[in-house]
């Protein structure tokens, strides 16, 4: 069974390279200003600094999941609720599906939302 993803935009080297390459650039150019005295060193930095920005905004902005798996704890029990994104004769079709966790404390509880009750933050 393959489980590995194979979507280049959700590749972790490509991650990887990307959190560390503008980064490790400004450290470095930062290094070699400290020391030689470059000219410009705002425009350099401010160019890193907004590369660096577009490129984790298009990395976020490009990951996709298929639906959500909330995680919820009552009482002594946990209990796991997908929350399909997609429509459901699709998987079938697809060879690898995404699920993003969603967090206890950022569960909404909608069902309670569109009952018109208090939409508490599950625990």
């Amino acid at each position: 069974m393959d489980t590995a993803d194979t979507r280049p935009y959700r590749s972790p080297e490509l991650k990887s390279v990307v959190y560390l390459l503008f980064p490790g650039a400004s450290a470095a150019y930062f290094f070699m200003w400290s020391i030689y005295g470059y000219k410009n060193a705002e425009w350099v930095f401010g160019v890193l600094a907004v590369l660096n920005l577009g490129t984790v905004i298009v990395l976020e902005f490009l990951k996709r999941a298929d639906g959500s798996m909330i995680v919820t704890k009552d009482d002594d029990k946990t209990i796991f609720t997908l929350d399909l994104g997609i429509d459901p004769t699709k998987i079938e079709k697809k060879k690898n599906i995404t699920f993003e966790v969603v967090t206890p404390n950022s569960y909404i509880d909608v069902e309670a939302l569109l009952m018109g009750e208090d939409p508490e933050i599950a625990n």
